[in-house]
């Protein structure tokens, strides 16, 4: 993945919070690269993807409880039904950079109220419009409301507000804010020296080259990401240290098929 800007933002109870954005991955529609929060209205049978990075193109995630969630909808005025035909609600394995993803939607909750993805999500980084970009604009969630025609989504007047539209519903300011869950996932004593990781905890998540891992450290080289003290520190030479106990997964980049 691209540079990470790091935001911070306060709850109304002034509580602080990190929210990690990561540039990773690009919207295509029938093959072709296109720039986030395009509408589909006038291509409602293209084919969509999210794939390889394109500069210019990048989609803007935040890392937050072990999961990748687009930072505002990349794509509107398409429907719950849209998107389900092309296997974008419940769950897609993608790949983008030799890491593998489950892309699908959030989690948002098939009644108010109830615990779900996306108010967890607003509970760990905050609520803040310049990290989600929920004002004016509602995304669909998985979530079946009450009768079986009805979706849930979420945003356009406040971050938690809670609404369910008809599957159907085709409006511009509904649209499609995908999750990137990481597959997978191994353990540490399954990696070896050399291997390219990509490392979770939390709202933090690192990549490099495996350096070193001991019980207590693990050391990558070339190393990105975002982090914080809580998770690791950058050294001078650019390596990465994370401390093993606040590591919750760990992914390894396939190797290009020749």
């Amino acid at each position: 993945f691209s540079a990470n800007n790091l935001e911070k933002a306060k709850t109304e109870g002034g509580i602080e919070h990190m929210a990690n954005i990561i540039r990773l991955g690009s919207l295509y529609l029938c093959g072709n690269p296109v720039s986030v929060e395009d509408d589909y209205l006038s291509r409602p049978n293209w084919s969509i993807e999210i794939g390889e990075t394109v500069p210019g193109k990048e989609i803007s995630w935040v890392a937050v409880n072990g999961i990748f969630i687009a930072d505002r909808c990349i794509l509107r005025d398409i429907s719950w039904n849209n998107l389900c035909v092309q296997c974008l609600v419940f769950g897609k394995e993608i790949t983008i950079g030799g890491f593998h993803y489950d892309l699908r939607l959030p989690l948002v909750g098939a009644k108010e109220g109830e615990p779900n993805e996306w108010d967890s999500a607003l509970d760990a980084v905050g609520e803040d419009d310049s990290i989600w970009h929920w004002k004016n604009t509602h995304f669909w969630g998985q979530d079946i409301a009450e009768e079986t025609q009805y979706r849930a989504n979420r945003g356009c007047d406040s971050a938690r507000k809670w609404g369910f539209c008809h599957a159907q519903l085709r409006d511009e300011r509904l649209g499609f804010r995908p999750v990137l869950d990481p597959m997978d996932m191994v353990h540490l004593d399954e990696v070896r020296i050399g291997e390219q990781l990509r490392i979770w905890g939390g709202q933090n998540i690192v990549s490099g080259r495996l350096e070193e891992i001991n019980d207590y450290e693990v050391v990558l080289s070339g190393g990105d990401g975002a982090l914080d003290s809580s998770f690791g520190i950058r050294l001078n030479d650019g390596s990465i240290v994370v401390e093993r106990s606040v590591i919750v997964g760990v992914q390894t980049k396939q190797k290009e098929e020749t």
